[in-house]
């Protein structure tokens, strides 16, 4: 997955930028510096998260646990209706949220501005990303799949505190998720800078199953 950072640029992530998506996701994946051992924790018991389209909730109960205290409030696109009728453990892992003291919303569209939130996160996550608008052909998607990324991150920055982070999980060197290209539609927001690649799984960040969209279904990191 991919992270990102408000206001603290310099010239290596000035540089990374510039780069194409397979390119950096090969050059980062192989140097020693991602194993995780020179890198801050991704997530502190302080941190206030915002989780993106998490499905049924689940990685935003594993983090939970990972991090006890971390507060989170985990959104998913759907309706709750929808949300309960395409994903069986929805219910369960809202409630658990909920009785951690986290929130869960229902029908959050990141893509539209959010002038209107009062709140500043500390990181904002978004588990592989994927437009539910289009014609479910790889191929004539790719610009709806780029619209989305890059209206994301323009807006999650906006909601970012100095210094906040964006992590974004995807699908590397596979098509169509190349074409996405995504750190090309980071580029478009002017608030934000490249950090870092790390491979999936990590230590750091919760180990969950992820939902395919709009499915029950799922796979494997």
């Amino acid at each position: 997955f991919f992270r990102f950072a408000s206001e603290t640029i310099n010239e290596s992530m000035a540089l990374g930028v510039k780069r194409s998506f397979s390119e950096l996701v090969g050059s980062e994946l192989q140097n020693g510096q991602k194993d995780g051992g020179t890198s801050p924790a991704l997530f502190e018991d302080s941190d206030l998260v915002l989780v993106v389209g998490d499905a049924d909730f689940a990685f935003s109960v594993k983090l939970c646990e990972l991090i006890p205290g971390i507060r989170i409030i985990a959104t998913t696109l759907d309706s709750q209706d929808d949300t309960l009728d395409i994903y069986p453990e929805a219910f369960s892992n809202a409630t658990r949220l909920e009785n951690s003291g986290c929130s869960v919303h229902y029908k959050v569209d990141f893509t539209v501005s959010k002038a209107e939130c009062d709140f500043q996160f500390d990181k904002i996550v978004f588990n592989f990303p994927e437009s539910t608008v289009g014609t479910g052909n790889f191929a004539e998607d790719i610009p709806e799949n780029q619209y989305l990324l890059a209206a994301f991150f323009y807006e999650a920055s906006r909601l970012l505190q100095p210094g906040g982070k964006i992590m974004v999980a995807i699908k590397s060197n596979l098509w169509p998720f190349d074409d996405w290209d995504l750190m090309a539609q980071a580029e478009r927001s002017p608030y934000l800078d490249f950090v870092e690649v790390l491979p999936l799984p990590c230590p750091d960040y919760p180990r969950w199953v992820p939902k395919c969209t709009g499915s029950a279904d799922s796979f494997d990191l």
